[in-house]
Order: C-alpha cells, then sequence, then structure tokens
C-alpha cells in the first residue's frame, strides 16, 4: 500500500513514500525530487551533448518524469527510471544535431582488436608498465588528471554514457542495459571499448609522461 506520509524538506525517504507525495503534490516533495535527480541527470545527459544541450533535455526529462509518475511501475529503481528518460530526451537532440550513431553499428565493428585481447575479451597484451601502485602515483600529477578527463571527455557518446552509469555512479548491470536500451553483449563491448581506451592512455602516460 503506498505511504501517505507528508514529508519534510529534511526527510530521508525511499522511493514509494516520495512518488505517493509527489502524486498527492505536495511541494516539497517536488524540490526533493529535483534536487535528488536533476545533479546525476545533468552529469549524464552530458556524455551524450553539450552542457547547454544538457540542461534544456534534463528540464524537460523531469517534467515528463512528474507528469508520468503515477505509470512508474516500479520494477526498476526510480533513479533508473528517471535516467531512462534522461537518455531518450539525450537521443532525441542528438538525432536533431545529426549526430546519432545507431547501436546496431557497434556489430559491425571490429570490436576487440586481435592485438589487444584474446578470445575470451581478456588483456592478450597488458599495458607494459602497469603496476598496482602506479594509478594511486599517476593521480598525484595535475598533467595525468587533465589527460584522463580529456580521454574520458573524448569517448564516443555510448562508451562514455556507459562508463559514467558504470564507473561514477555505480549503477548495476541491468540497470545500464534498461536505461540505454543494450543487450548485456553490447553493453560488455562497450565497457570494454570505453577502458581499452583509458588503459591505453594510461599504458602510454606512464611510458611518455605525455597525454
Amino acid at each position: 500500500m503506498a505511504s501517505s506520509k507528508t514529508i519534510k524538506n529534511s526527510d530521508i525517504v525511499s522511493d514509494g513514500e516520495l512518488i505517493s507525495a509527489i502524486l498527492r503534490e505536495e511541494p516539497v516533495a517536488f524540490e526533493q525530487f529535483v534536487r535528488q535527480f536533476q545533479p546525476v541527470m545533468t552529469q549524464f545527459a552530458m556524455t551524450f551533448v553539450a552542457e547547454s544541450e544538457a540542461e534544456e533535455c534534463v528540464q524537460d526529462a523531469l517534467i515528463d518524469a512528474i507528469l508520468q509518475i503515477s505509470k512508474f511501475n516500479q520494477r526498476s529503481s526510480l533513479k533508473t527510471w528517471v535516467l531512462s528518460i534522461t537518455a531518450n530526451k539525450a537521443k532525441m537532440q542528438l538525432r536533431k544535431n545529426g549526430k546519432e550513431v545507431s547501436l546496431d553499428e557497434l556489430k559491425e565493428n571490429n570490436l576487440f582488436p586481435q592485438e589487444h585481447y584474446k578470445e575470451n575479451g581478456h588483456w592478450a597484451i597488458p599495458p607494459t608498465h602497469w603496476e598496482d601502485s602506479s594509478p594511486e602515483e599517476l593521480m598525484g600529477f595535475e598533467q595525468f588528471r587533465e589527460c584522463l578527463d580529456k580521454t574520458v571527455e573524448n569517448l564516443p557518446e555510448n562508451q562514455k554514457s556507459v562508463m559514467m552509469l558504470r564507473d561514477f555512479i555505480g549503477a548495476s548491470t541491468e540497470e545500464i542495459c534498461d536505461i540505454l536500451e543494450l543487450s548485456h553483449a553490447n553493453l560488455r563491448v562497450l565497457i570494454h571499448r570505453s577502458r581499452n581506451k583509458v588503459y591505453q592512455m594510461i599504458d602510454h602516460f606512464e611510458q611518455t609522461g605525455e597525454c
């Protein structure tokens, strides 16, 4: 049964309690919904489009989510559902920009270069100077941090979105597949490709000290 609890600004509430309060049109519930989800929605939308476009996508997604919240079936988390709406808005913007890349095209690409991977997707030749301590040591260099940010920023939209959801937002495999409408196989491909580019950058930086 839906909760009838009236929420306050300081409350930490469950998805169900927040949804019920929104359906009762409690002003504080709307404020909490925006405060809770807008930052992560904006961060996620920016993996697809520019910051100015991301803000517009998020505003549209917030409105849609609130208007459609009575239809939310709670088979996933509220965050997963909201990010799915955000992804759809961002993809619509990409189509307007003429920049959308079909996920089906991934199947046609050389997804696992022979020189880097075995058939099971593991490294055939790992980064040459990789050490357990090296990431922590490298993070002490401002140049490395800038290089890492640049590498992630320049990833294709689909790879960047997967990396953001997986490594920064902490979404599960099922959540990512639902949000981006991916099969598990395509998700594994995108994770491998995005991390491969980051690993290559780290390997190159360790050897040369340059991005």
